[in-house]
């Protein structure tokens, strides 16, 4: 489970000890395992998860948590990739632009793999 810590307006779960936001008395709930009644107490509410739309092959999903009726709720938006990740990602290759990412990142391949896409986006690449 995810929390949305309300005083600092971000996602994140409960340290081992947290503050109570009305006395500042220490929380340090038993084996670590926060309950929602606890997490309350210091400004932590439980993230109502949302489904996740499957976008297109030329869109991508972005999350964020909004308070809808003063509970968070992870909502999404599905927009177009712009025109630099439109770049980096090969058609109907889900996760290819992390992965291009990574191996352009090794100075060692930089060179080979940029020919490679050139010949690829070509048509010259013979296997």
């Amino acid at each position: 489970m995810t929390y949305y810590h309300l005083p600092t307006g971000s996602e994140r779960n409960p340290r081992p000890g947290e503050q109570t936001l009305d006395t500042g008395q220490w929380i340090t709930p038993y084996n670590g395992q926060w309950t929602d009644a606890e997490a309350a107490l210091c400004g932590f509410l439980p993230i109502t998860e949302t489904v996740t739309p499957t976008p297109g092959p030329d869109d991508i999903a972005e999350a964020a948590v909004a308070l809808v009726d003063g509970l968070p709720v992870r909502q999404w938006t599905v927009r177009p990739k712009t025109a630099d990740e439109l770049a980096t990602t090969l058609p109907g290759v889900p996760g290819s632009a992390d992965v291009l990412a990574a191996i352009k990142a090794q100075p060692t391949v930089t060179k080979r793999v940029d020919a490679l896409l050139a010949a690829l986006e070509a048509g010259t690449l013979v296997l």
